[in-house]
């Protein structure tokens, strides 16, 4: 056996050692920075979910024209057509509930829908 196969397989060796315990090691920093990356983005979507409802449910909830079935349609449709425009993807129920969310503080926080009384 010659010296020099030796040392090539040590090396071999320890660079594969090295490699992988890199890996086990940078790979839980990895997957919880993906994580977090996600979680933002989902805050980010549902704040502009939020942001898209509390706009519209107030210039809808004024349209004598619509049952109170029709302005939460329309508003749902619109939401939904807004976040679509930016490439944000919210399931229907996060966007109806938020619609919903945005109709309750119009009518009980700000005062609104006062064309029932």
């Amino acid at each position: 056996m010659h010296p020099l196969d030796f040392t090539t397989t040590s090396l071999v060796s320890l660079i594969t050692a090295v490699v992988f315990t890199s890996y086990y090691a940078i790979r839980p920093l990895l997957l919880a920075k993906i994580k977090l990356t996600q979680h933002h983005q989902l805050l980010q979507a549902l704040k502009v979910t939020e942001q898209l409802a509390n706009f519209i449910v107030p210039e809808l909830a004024v349209m004598a024209e619509l049952d109170n079935a029709g302005r939460k349609a329309e508003a749902i449709r619109f939401v939904t057509a807004k976040l679509n425009e930016q490439g944000i993807i919210v399931k229907a129920a996060t966007v109806s509930a938020a619609v919903e969310n945005a109709y309750q503080l119009y009518k009980h926080v700000i005062n609104g829908d006062q064309h029932n009384a």
